[in-house]
This record gives C-alpha cells, structure tokens and sequence, in this order.
C-alpha cells in the first residue's frame, strides 16, 4: 500500500481559464520522500492543498482524480481526517 497515491489529478480554481494540475499522478511508499520545485504559479501549493484536502473539500474549484493517504479517500476524510496521517509547513 502506499503512503500517497494521487491519480490523474485534475484541477482549475473557480474562475480560471486554465486548470493549475492537469493530470498529475504520484505514488510514494513507507519511506520515501519527494521534492517539487517549480516556478511561482507552478501548482506546488495546489498539490499540498489536495493532499491535505483542502482542495476540494475547502477550495472552490473542478476537482477530478483520485487522491489517498494510506489507503483512505482523502475527500471522504476530509483536511480533519487527513491532519492525522499528514501535515505541511509552508
């Protein structure tokens, strides 16, 4: 099972033309680590916020993918539920 798992992640902020990820996916395992790095406007927050579910539970916005945190649907546990799996220092 993995830590993380994200599948054909899909998002566009309300009002926006474009979608910020456009089919990402990423499967890390007990252990493993990953950097992103990219320019300002480049999706990193965005990703944070959907592996925390914020987006979509907080964010309006077209939410499409799968996202979880071990093994659990992170939309069903929303930010609360998935605080006691993960966190993020901005």
């Amino acid at each position: 099972m993995s830590v993380l798992s994200l599948k054909d992640i899909r998002f566009r902020y309300k009002g926006a033309v474009r979608p910020v990820l456009d089919g990402l996916s990423l499967e890390l395992g007990e252990g493993e680590a990953a950097i992103v790095s990219g320019p300002s406007g480049g999706g990193k927050t965005t990703l944070c916020l959907v592996c925390l579910a914020i987006i979509p539970n907080r964010v309006a916005g077209d939410f499409e993918g799968k996202a979880e945190i071990m093994g659990k649907d992170t939309v069903k546990l929303g930010p609360q539920g998935v605080s006691e799996y993960a966190g993020c220092v901005m």
